[in-house]
């Protein structure tokens, strides 16, 4: 997956509209701590809150913003 985000453009910014693990999160996590591509758009968790966990960070990964 690192290999594949190294090959967008600077500016790119990847936007993932699908269900489920189709990013790699620590891919993606690292390609916008680098500045390989400019962001990323994300229509889906990657760990949902459940009732046993509540409060449960979306990611493993803290903010690069």
């Amino acid at each position: 997956m690192r290999g594949r985000l190294a090959l967008m453009k600077r500016g790119a910014v990847l936007i993932n509209v699908a269900r489920g693990d189709i990013v790699a999160e620590e891919a993606l996590y690292a390609a916008l701590k680098d500045k390989v591509i400019a962001g990323a758009m994300l229509d889906t968790w990657y760990v949902y809150p459940s009732a046993a966990s509540p409060t449960r960070t979306p990611r493993a990964f803290p903010s690069t913003s």
